[in-house]
């Protein structure tokens, strides 16, 4: 299939960075990984995931959802249900929290069971002991995304790396000094970025990269002596701008196992202790709510991950079997295939063919909600430096039916990663110049597609 229409689009593009998250891992006195989670919404439980669970991950994509029974307990940051973490700390040490990396694209590892990124997550901690363990394994399950995510890891043994999946490849960044840090950028451009302005003293922190750059500059020129220091650091790049705003921080405590957390709503940092806890699987799953005063831990009820995800759909709104998503939430150790969601969804591969093959490209698929306008909310979008005639990006997710396809060459990009404009699937800040909450989607009928069962669409650009 190809675009019905060709379009160059001929406006002025305005730098604006969307911030999600920042986390570093540093070895000194102390082995610890800190992280904040900056999200447009702050709902949030910490789950106690017991040993000894038979669990599938849920059937998003495909009929062979990967299945295991937990071999550790752990404890998560769940902002979507039970079994969907953002991150967490199992009892052995090893720390797995995720951030944002767009137009990441997966391999599809030869028609190996499937999972989706957040329960990616929790099949680590309940499985492995060590990030080596995970390494070893990490071509057992091929990734279905709900997002496109990036993985910072550490253990107790010192080991800590960063995964990514870029042009359809695993990438695993060890650490190779005393600390390493994260952004929501791919490791490689984060690097270039600090080569380039690591000196530059007093920089105002406008972007994912001048974040990277601050914390890189500051673990190399600090001593982090305990596991409260850190927090001084999350704090210093930490945002309350809309839309994006540090909901939460914490810190792991590798060696001692055990967790500080403060939230945007309640700063007083509690504690969490994985020695004292008992995860055994003749014990229960239990919660507590993120933002509470008093931190305690209560009795699971499958109820707070309905609230969870009914809440996660207001940031994405999914057509999905609500009951069997209901029925998963309340017991995992039974397959479930949504079938909802995979009649409504597919994953197309995009052949971008440009004249000039230079610059930067920036899309956005935008839904037809009814015969006037499109939908304020985008589907998805992204932007990829273009170095070749043609490049090939995967879109995951797309919901069937009408929708607009708008991009836009920027050939005079020089590589200057300072103006690279980040998106996401809910906005399309590239295409206007005020914030993501205000102005109308722009209209372009002329590149509408309509999408039933098609797994490729050709768009050139002119």
């Amino acid at each position: 299939m190809k675009a019905k229409g060709l379009l160059t689009l001929i406006f002025a593009l305005k730098a604006y960075i969307l911030i999600a998250s920042s986390a570093f891992y540093i070895d000194h006195d102390a082995k610890l990984l800190a992280k904040n989670h900056d999200w447009k919404v702050g709902h949030g439980y910490i789950f106690k995931n017991i040993r000894g669970q038979l669990k599938f991950a849920y059937g998003w994509s495909g009929n062979n959802p990967a299945s295991w029974t937990s071999k550790y307990g752990s404890i998560t940051f769940n902002q979507f249900g039970k079994e969907f973490p953002s991150g967490g700390i199992n009892e052995k040490g090893l720390v797995v929290e995720k951030l944002f990396l767009p137009n990441s694209v997966y391999p599809n590892i030869n028609d190996s069971p499937t999972i989706s990124d957040l329960e990616w997550i929790q099949y680590q901690l309940d499985n492995f002991a060590t990030v080596k363990e995970v390494i070893g394994h990490i071509n057992n399950l091929t990734i279905y995304p709900l997002e496109s995510l990036q993985y910072m890891l550490a253990d107790s043994t010192g080991d800590a790396v960063i995964i990514d999946f870029l042009n359809g490849k695993i990438g695993i960044h060890y650490r190779t000094q005393k600390h390493i840090v994260l952004t929501t950028e791919s490791l490689r451009d984060s690097e270039n970025y600090y080569r380039m302005n690591g000196e530059i003293q007093g920089k105002k922190l406008v972007s994912n990269f001048d974040r990277y750059v601050h914390l890189n500059s500051s673990l190399k020129n600090s001593y982090v002596y305990d596991e409260l220091n850190p927090f001084e650091l999350l704090s210093n790049i930490a945002t309350d701008v809309e839309p994006y705003k540090t909901q939460w921080s914490v810190v792991y405590n590798l060696d001692e196992l055990n967790l500080h957390f403060s939230s945007g709503r309640n700063p007083g940092k509690k504690f969490l202790d994985l020695r004292a806890m008992d995860f055994s699987d003749s014990t229960i799953v239990e919660i507590a709510e993120i933002h509470t005063n008093q931190f305690g831990l209560k009795h699971y009820h499958p109820d707070v991950s309905r609230i969870l995800f009914q809440k996660s759909q207001n940031v994405r709104e999914l057509k999905i079997d609500e009951v069997l998503l209901s029925a998963h939430f309340l017991d995992p150790g039974i397959k479930k295939i949504d079938a909802v969601f995979q009649d409504n969804y597919i994953d197309i591969v995009f052949r971008f063919i440009a004249k000039n093959p230079k610059g930067m490209l920036s899309f956005v698929l935008l839904k037809k909600d009814n015969a006037i306008q499109p939908s304020q909310r985008s589907v998805k979008a992204g932007q990829f430096l273009i170095e070749n005639k043609e490049t090939v990006h995967v879109i995951y997710g797309i919901p069937k039916g009408e929708v607009y396809l708008a991009c836009f060459q920027d050939p005079g990009f020089q590589g200057n990663l300072e103006n690279k404009i980040l998106s996401n699937s809910n906005t399309y800040p590239f295409l206007r110049h005020s914030d993501s909450k205000s102005g109308s989607a722009p209209i372009y009928y002329d590149t509408n597609l309509y999408i039933k069962d098609e797994k490729e669409v050709i768009v050139k650009i002119k």
